[in-house]
């Protein structure tokens, strides 16, 4: 690409430039710079089920058997059947994760992949 409103520099919005097609063939037209395209916001919000699809099937069983003797993971399932949605990034949800790893109801690591925002 050659400027040819500003020979020898790079063009700016509104420049005139020469683009080279190939074969010697070229183009004369208005610089314009290129739009970004924007980064998607991650997902921190979804649905109870999409939470509970995150949990294996080995997980989930490993959860409720835990809930029938630790008040504290009963609480944890109440209120997230109480949810009409899940914050991914609320203290009370990632804490709530962490818990059923460090009582060891999930392997180490997961309560990181299972809060992912996508």
């Amino acid at each position: 690409m050659e400027n040819l409103t500003h020979p020898g520099k790079a063009p700016v919005e509104g420049d005139t430039v020469k683009i080279d097609r190939g074969s010697g063939r070229s183009s004369i037209q208005q610089f314009h710079e290129p739009v970004p395209t924007p980064t998607p916001e991650p997902i921190t919000v979804i649905s109870r089920y999409e939470l509970r699809s995150r949990f294996t099937q080995a997980e989930k069983v490993a959860i409720y058997t835990a809930a029938e003797t630790n008040i504290a993971i009963k609480v944890w399932l109440d209120d997230l059947q109480s949810a009409t949605s899940v914050d991914l990034t609320l203290p009370a949800t990632i804490a709530g994760v962490e818990a059923l790893e460090s009582a060891k109801l999930i392997e180490t690591g997961r309560a990181k992949t299972i809060l992912v925002c996508e």
